[in-house]
């Protein structure tokens, strides 16, 4: 935490994908880390250990949103919107589903969504 706090953030994101290498579990961290990539403007450096936490708990519709938001930024729309609709599909209220799919109206809209 030290790394994040003191503007570090490549550095906590390292640190948080080794302490999550070593215990998966630890839904704190994924979201530290997550953060940390974010800042940097580089989601992509948490979406494998945030795919890998999703396998372990489909269900987080918290972490599932935020894994929906780096799938967007890094331009994995239809993926994205997938997450989105298994996100709605539990949770109609949910404000970070509610805004990508907002983004993205005319794509789900369409019968023929475009490919990544």
């Amino acid at each position: 935490m030290v790394c994040q706090e003191t503007g570090q953030y490549e550095d906590a994101v390292y640190y948080y994908d080794q302490s999550l290498g070593i215990e998966i579990e630890q839904e704190d961290l994924l979201r530290l880390m997550i953060e940390s990539a974010q800042a940097i403007g580089r989601p992509d450096l948490a979406l494998a250990r945030t795919a890998e936490f999703l396998s372990l708990h489909p269900f987080k519709s918290g972490i599932k949103s935020l894994y929906a938001r780096m799938l967007e930024e890094t331009g994995h729309i239809n993926e994205a919107l997938s997450q989105v609709q298994e996100i709605l599909s539990r949770d109609p209220k949910n404000p970070i589903a509610r805004e990508i799919l907002s983004r993205h109206e005319v794509l789900v809209a369409s019968p023929f969504m475009s490919e990544d």
